[in-house]
């Protein structure tokens, strides 16, 4: 992998350190003052943001609801949530053209909104939910349509928590197909959580891991 390439990762892992920020801000601020965001989306920060280490990566522990609170013996069979995470970074260390990434995300079906990023979404009892996202691997992050063509990134971090508001192996091939789709038409390369090339054996690991969540049995 070229210098360049760990520096895209580096940052990519800087991002989502910010996000991490943002969500640690949220939480400090006044309910009165809770989200300005049009769609009402849950996103990863609000549900998982406070709970990832002080780089905003790695596994998130278990954190229980208001109201909820059960002796732990009662809880032990719940799965733990658990992030996955894949790098796409441009093959040929260039930049990738926003105008292309938002095309993209537009055939894909990809929704711009909460965090000024992209999601998946899946509507739970009427309410929409972000399955999965995908972001700038530069910092802040954003991927703002409205910028598309003066704006460029040399890659992109897609991420998920599971389970979540989908299925987790449904919710887990769908990720893939998305990247994978993403990686043909950008000419990027697929990194795995440990930044390196994503391989069959990960894959199945991911996919071990997403039925595990859905069955912890």
């Amino acid at each position: 992998m070229s210098a360049m390439q760990w520096a895209l990762l580096v940052a990519g892992l800087a991002v989502v350190g910010l996000v991490y920020w943002y969500s640690r801000r949220d939480l400090d601020e006044p309910e009165a003052a809770e989200t300005d965001d049009p769609q009402g989306q849950m996103g990863l920060w609000d549900n998982f943001g406070d709970q990832f280490d002080e780089f905003g990566v790695g596994k998130p522990r278990v954190r229980s609801a208001p109201g909820l609170d059960e002796p732990a013996d009662e809880q032990s069979d719940a799965p733990e949530p658990t992030l996955v995470v894949f790098y796409l970074v441009e093959r040929n260390n260039a930049f990738i053209p926003g105008t292309h990434i938002h095309q993209s995300m537009d055939a894909l079906k990809m929704q711009f909104g909460h965090r000024h990023i992209y999601h998946r979404i899946k509507e739970v009892g009427g309410v929409p939910q972000e399955v999965f996202s995908i972001a700038s691997i530069a910092k802040p992050g954003y991927l703002d349509p409205q910028e598309a063509d003066s704006f460029s990134t040399p890659g992109l971090v897609v991420f998920m928590n599971l389970p979540g508001p989908e299925h987790p192996e449904v919710a887990l091939d769908d990720m893939l197909r998305t990247t994978r789709k993403l990686a043909e038409w950008l000419q990027a390369d697929i990194l795995d959580d440990q930044r390196e090339p994503l391989s069959e054996e990960r894959i199945e690991a991911l996919q071990r891991d997403a039925r595990l969540s859905a069955d912890p049995r």
